[in-house]
């Protein structure tokens, strides 16, 4: 597994100079000092250090765990919307645990833009083009509470790509373009079909839960639905 911090120190002022020659850089968005003080927290981010470290064991695009599994959850989520930040924090840990390394569920998180998460999400499918699309979605939801006001700006994105180790020029590249908007609208649309007009919601095979709930409630689903074979 890559070492993320050990180049992202000196990596991290290269960010600077790639904004300011960027072709495209609007004239709206921060300045070199501000994006240092973004690459200052990053890096002085002990419990982010801690996280890009984790072994998330099968991953596939938007997906974890074992493909074959009986159980699949659907989770319908805005990166902006703090229930679904607290399930990430506080329950799908919990369900990784028993449930997704034990190859008994997998999970597929989803993108239903309601909130106002569109720009993060569309970043996590430009790192997904090189693999890391957990590793973005972590840092993304890691980042919750200090950078969500934010989140509109290039600088943050840059600055978490270059976190993780990406191509920059192939994530600015895509970011710049906005590639996988029509994606994440396109999903948030399924969502919309489904008259889900909150997030986040969940499908656990056929049943569904609505909003933040705790993991007791999600086991004894995933109990029930794992009892049916």
């Amino acid at each position: 597994m890559k070492n993320y911090f050990a180049f992202f120190v000196a990596g991290g002022l290269i960010i600077g100079a790639f904004l300011i020659t960027s072709p495209e850089r609007k004239s709206d968005v921060s300045s070199g000092s501000e994006n240092f003080s973004i690459t200052e927290s990053l890096v002085e981010d002990e419990y982010l250090k801690e996280l890009l470290l984790k072994d998330r064991g099968f991953t596939d695009d938007n997906s974890l765990g074992n493909p074959d599994a009986r159980v699949l959850i659907k989770q319908y989520s805005d990166y902006s919307c703090e229930p679904c930040f607290r399930f990430w924090e506080e329950v799908l840990p919990e369900i990784e645990k028993k449930f997704i390394s034990t190859g008994k569920v997998r999970y597929e998180y989803k993108n239903s833009i309601i909130i106002g998460g569109l720009i993060p999400a569309e970043a996590s499918w430009c790192a997904n083009e090189q693999g890391a699309f957990w590793q973005y979605h972590d840092t993304v939801f890691a980042r919750f509470s200090l950078d969500r006001q934010r989140w509109s700006l290039p600088e943050i994105h840059l600055a978490y790509a270059e976190l993780i180790g990406l191509d920059m020029k192939a994530f600015d590249r895509c970011f710049r373009e906005r590639r996988y908007r029509s994606m994440v609208e396109e999903s948030s649309l399924e969502a919309s079909l489904k008259e889900y007009s909150l997030v986040p919601v969940f499908e656990i095979n056929n049943q569904k839960i609505f909003g933040f709930n705790n993991f007791e409630v999600f086991e004894k689903i995933i109990e029930e639905e794992l009892g049916k074979f």
